[in-house]
């Protein structure tokens, strides 16, 4: 008879070990998705928040306003309230990476303009300086005549 007590009581301490390494929020989360398909309105705003800050279950928005909205459908007035707010964080959050890429692109073609202008003021300097040497050849060998002419 003892024996049978201490391995209930073994059991049950197993158990309340297995409970206690569990994450209370996938617990509340879990209960929170109990009481929703049991028709809370409550729970489907607690979902909501919950999958829009990651709380017991992966950050999933648009799982968020899938909540906030069978709220809302079901008379609860801040789930279209949530459901609007997080509409527009995702438009702002949109803009601004067209705004954020758009200013990369400008970057890249002023880039790419300055290094075209660099590469054509280098060639102009190349072609000055082959011209100063040609003169400067044509100077020598003017020059030399010059010299010969006057030596003879």
């Amino acid at each position: 008879m003892t024996y049978r007590y201490l391995i209930l009581f073994f059991l049950l301490f197993m158990v309340q070990l297995g409970h206690a390494e569990e994450d209370p929020m996938k617990s509340l989360f879990q209960f929170q998705q109990q009481m929703a398909n049991n028709g809370s309105v409550e729970a489907l705003m607690k979902l909501g928040r919950m999958y829009e800050e990651g709380q017991g279950t992966p950050r999933d928005l648009n799982k968020a306003m899938e909540m906030y909205q069978k709220a809302a459908d079901r008379g609860h007035e801040q789930g279209s309230i949530e459901v609007k707010r997080i509409k527009r964080e995702q438009q702002a959050r949109i803009r601004a990476e067209i705004e954020a890429k758009s200013q990369r692109l400008k970057q890249e073609q002023a880039q790419r303009q300055a290094e075209k202008v660099r590469r054509k003021n280098l060639a102009k300097q190349k072609a000055k300086e082959k011209l100063l040497i040609l003169n400067y050849q044509i100077f020598l060998v003017t020059h030399q005549k010059l010299c010969y002419m006057i030596k003879s």
